[in-house]
């Protein structure tokens, strides 16, 4: 649910997901338009992923996420390396657990610091096959990260802030 400009990572993501052995058991949905929409059509064309990936290529208001992705289990927050992206703390993942919203992203030192191994499911962003191996992994380990799911939106939840996104960055401190 972004404007996007670039998918940081996007590229070298698609590439992951299409070598994962069993198409069936994964599917990616991306939600969101801008300039590098066309580049997402063409890749998941290129890569013949129509049956995994599905392109909702619009923005929705900020009130209706939660609904839209109260059906997912897993969040994506692809990034590649600089010097500056190793100290962000994307908003994404942020906003993905105080949905308690299990993720899969990219361990830098902002995330370091607020996360632990447990909490995110990390990849190499230099290295496709390491995304594709924790994509496949993901199949054996949903029932796990199910249950990260559900501590994590209990912890968020009881943190008693009204501001989720506080409530998430105070569980990590």
């Amino acid at each position: 649910f972004t404007k996007l400009r670039a998918l940081p990572g996007g590229g070298p993501a698609m590439h992951a997901l299409a070598r994962v052995r069993d198409r069936g058991a994964l599917h990616l949905t991306l939600i969101g338009e801008g300039d590098f929409s066309d580049e997402l059509h063409r890749l998941i064309a290129e890569l013949d992923l129509h049956d995994m990936v599905s392109f909702d290529n619009r923005m929705y208001p900020l009130h209706d996420m939660p609904a839209r992705l109260a059906p997912f289990d897993l969040g994506f927050v692809p990034m590649e390396r600089s010097s500056v992206i190793d100290y962000a703390l994307p908003l994404k993942l942020l906003e993905y657990t105080s949905l308690g919203l299990p993720s899969i992203g990219v361990r830098n030192i902002a995330v370091q610091h607020y996360f632990s191994e447990d909490d995110c499911l990390y990849y190499e962003p230099s290295d496709p096959d390491s995304l594709t191996a924790l994509l496949e992994r993901y199949v054996a380990l949903r029932p796990v990260i199910e249950q990260r799911g559900a501590r994590l939106r209990v912890l968020v939840v009881d943190d008693g802030s009204t501001d989720g996104t506080t409530a998430a960055a105070n569980r990590f401190r």
